[in-house]
């Protein structure tokens, strides 16, 4: 590429420019492969193609790509080094978006006994709403609480349970 670029005639300052934008690909591909896949593939974000082309080539590097998960998951694809592993992001989904992708990675940090611990402070401290949750539930967001089933479950519980006690507490 870098060859071929640089032999590109009608403009050699042009070529010159274009042969060095390759040559600092390839560094920053080989030498910090994670950070520059996960750069990459947040630019590409929509471009189907492209996508695919960099997701394969991952398996070269033996990096994995990984499903959203709390606590790993932001609004854009984000890294583990430790783990070689990338996480793809939250507002790449239908109904989601930045701010509830941040939320839920704020609340992370916090350590929850259960699944409704972490429920309360979602319901009480961020926007996602009811179908947001269900949607993260069905992707196996929050597989660390269990399987999605139980968790569905637990949340119908929550919601209806939930509910009852705030209307129970504003008659007083």
């Amino acid at each position: 590429i870098i060859e071929d670029a640089s032999a590109y005639g009608f403009n050699s300052s042009h070529s010159l420019s274009v042969a060095y934008d390759s040559l600092y690909g390839a560094y920053l591909k080989a030498t910090y492969p994670i950070q520059y896949y996960s750069v990459a593939l947040n630019i590409n974000e929509g471009n189907e193609l492209i996508t695919h082309d960099l997701t394969e080539e991952l398996k070269y590097f033996n990096i994995t790509l990984t499903d959203i998960k709390f606590g790993k998951s932001r609004a854009k694809y984000t890294y583990d080094l430790e783990n070689k592993e990338i996480y793809k992001g939250i507002s790449s989904i239908k109904y989601m978006n930045e701010n509830v992708a941040e939320e839920l990675y704020e609340l992370s940090k916090n350590n929850y006994n259960n699944f409704i611990d972490l429920l309360v402070d979602i319901t009480e401290k961020t926007s996602v709403n009811c179908r947001q949750i269900k949607i993260l539930i069905k992707l196996d967001f929050f597989s660390m609480f269990g399987r999605s089933k139980f968790l569905l479950d637990t949340y119908e519980y929550f919601t209806k349970k939930y509910k009852k006690t705030l209307k129970d507490a504003t008659k007083l």
